[in-house]
């Protein structure tokens, strides 16, 4: 079984192109053997995908490529190495998938917890201490905006790049428009042209394949009439019949129902399976 784990580990420095790769796995082949070629952060070697087509097609070869840069290893994939192959996409933990990773139970803590540190995998040998867990998170950040993002775009202002990322970071969960954008990078000392973008009221339009939606808005508390006036205005005003749902941290309320539009805590929401 041949495995080549990290491309980071220094025993695997040298190897920056598809030669190198080739040339590797052809010093460890076994022929007459199944051989299983593990290839982790593929896209660090140049021109990988000639590598990849060639063995593929040994009928000894399984080839298994991984990589952290979403846009190589999704749509391009299919021209750059050609033929069948199978791609399976890694999506961060949700709330119980966190529970499980950090053998937690239910609760208002835990669900602290996974707003603070989110479900990324890796923190599950880290653990969710929280200097430890704040600086895999940093480690996280950089890699993919320094390597996924500055280096394959060729992005030279860096700092625009990163007051952008902390603005979008600051609203999630807000409607964003290229107006929005402009005026804070102007706020912050930046020369900004942008269009117009007509906003949308509510937060989350959830549509399915087959053309079914949900409709959700998420609030933090519901403390009094205004607030839930306009959390639940907003769903009123829509006419379909589709699903609507208004999730917040209000305590003490686990389900309820409010001419059709249903009020759910968001532990409720994130451990339930099927909505509609």
């Amino acid at each position: 079984m041949l495995s080549l784990h990290r491309i980071s580990i220094i025993k695997f420095d040298a190897i920056k192109t598809y030669t190198d790769l080739n040339e590797y796995i052809n010093q460890h082949y076994q022929r007459g053997k199944t051989n299983y070629i593990l290839v982790d952060e593929i896209q660090d070697i140049d021109e990988f995908e000639r590598s990849v087509r060639s063995w593929r097609t040994e009928p000894d070869a399984e080839v298994i490529i991984t990589g952290s840069n979403a846009k190589i290893l999704s749509g391009e994939l299919s021209t750059l190495i050609g033929g069948r192959f199978k791609e399976i996409r890694i999506q961060s933990l949700s709330y119980s998938e966190f529970l499980v990773f950090h053998q937690l139970e239910d609760s208002d803590d835990a669900l602290t917890k996974y707003i603070q540190f989110g479900g990324l995998p890796g923190l599950a040998k880290i653990g969710i201490d929280e200097d430890d867990a704040r600086e895999y998170q940093r480690d996280i950040y950089n890699t993919v905006l320094l390597k996924d993002v500055i280096m394959r775009n060729k992005i030279r202002n860096v700092a625009f790049l990163e007051n952008l990322v902390r603005f979008l970071a600051d609203n999630i969960g807000k409607i964003i428009s290229a107006n929005s954008i402009s005026k804070y990078m102007k706020s912050q000392g930046q020369s900004v042209t942008v269009g117009q973008l007509k906003a949308g009221e509510i937060d989350f339009v959830c549509e399915r394949k087959d053309g079914r939606r949900a409709y959700v808005q998420a609030s933090y508390i519901i403390a009094d009439e205004q607030t839930r006036e306009r959390e639940f205005g907003n769903l009123q005003s829509i006419r379909d019949n589709y699903p609507k749902y208004v999730v917040s941290m209000t305590p003490l309320v686990s389900h309820s129902d409010e001419q059709g539009i249903t009020h759910l805590h968001l532990r409720r929401f994130l451990m339930s399976d099927n909505l509609d």
